[in-house]
């Protein structure tokens, strides 16, 4: 009996031999396979971009290399500094509050800031009482996207009209501000918020 079982442990070395084996080449299946899937998970994220619309809205676009997302980010900075003059300069005695909340959700504390100042001066109270309306002509933005946080200028004109009459005057506009990347929202679409905000002119 015993020379039998000192004959049975090289067989039994030998099962134990191709488990092991077997143990070790499932080890690494697994383990290429979780690599595999990770890398093509994170490849698929970085591969991610947004293309802007007609209307300055970005949608998610999985097909664009990352790096092509600077061509299309600049012209999102131009809509995103256009909507927000546009909201909080082309008002009347009727909207101004409802277009000057929605363009704080595209600037930082300076905005508020200046919004605060001007209603101090009396600048939205002047507009209900003699019937204004201000149209925004807007002349040149300038945009430097090749530093960060981005840097930026604007120029242009606040037209002021009587809703009554046909008086109208102008003010000369210019502005310069920083933008930074920040979550998109449904407020704040392009992911920007414009950081120390400085207008003369007003």
């Amino acid at each position: 009996m015993e020379l039998k079982s000192l004959k049975d442990i090289p067989v039994t070395f030998s099962i134990v031999k191709k488990a092991l084996y077997i143990c070790l080449g499932v080890s690494l299946l697994v383990s290429i396979g979780s690599m595999v899937w990770a890398y093509s998970l994170c490849t698929r994220y970085l591969n991610t971009t947004y293309i802007v619309t007609n209307e300055g809205k970005a949608i998610m676009l999985n097909s664009q290399n990352k790096y092509k997302v600077d061509q299309f980010r600049k012209p999102e900075i131009v809509n995103h500094i256009k909507e927000f003059h546009k909201l909080f300069f082309e008002i009347d005695q009727f909207n101004y509050e409802q277009r000057v909340n929605r363009s704080l959700y595209l600037i930082g504390n300076s905005g508020r800031d200046l919004y605060l100042t001007l209603k101090a001066k009396r600048y939205y109270s002047n507009i209900v009482a003699n019937n204004l309306e201000h149209e925004l002509q807007i002349d040149n933005i300038y945009i430097d996207s090749d530093t960060y946080p981005y840097r930026g200028e604007f120029y242009g004109k606040v037209i002021i009209k009587r809703t009554d009459q046909k008086l109208e005057s102008s003010q000369k506009l210019h502005s310069s501000f920083e933008l930074t990347n920040v979550a998109r929202t449904e407020e704040n679409p392009h992911g920007l918020l414009i950081e120390n905000y400085t207008v003369s002119g007003m």
